[in-house]
């Protein structure tokens, strides 16, 4: 699931160490959360959304229902997406 946050330049990312890392928990609180990744760091600029190759990152996760894994893969992006600070 893709993570939006704010457009605009990229200040810092929170607990930068567990993105595009395979650590346990990546994402603390979000369990079933298997990998993130950020495509964009300290410096870059996220533009207003226009197509899915702009997507600043994503988050890939595991569930056992397809409603469970749907409600992992959006909380999971959310909380990527409050990591990514811009200004």
């Amino acid at each position: 699931w893709a993570a939006f946050p704010k457009p605009g330049r990229v200040v810092e990312i929170l607990d930068a160490g567990r993105v595009n890392n395979s650590a346990e928990a990546p994402l603390t609180g979000h369990p079933a959360v298997r990998r993130v990744f950020a495509r964009v760091r300290r410096g870059d600029t996220i533009e207003p959304y226009a197509h899915c190759a702009q997507r600043p990152g994503f988050v890939i996760v595991g569930g056992d229902t397809y409603d469970e894994a749907m409600r992992s893969a959006q909380a999971g992006a959310a909380a990527l997406a409050d990591r990514i600070i811009t200004a």
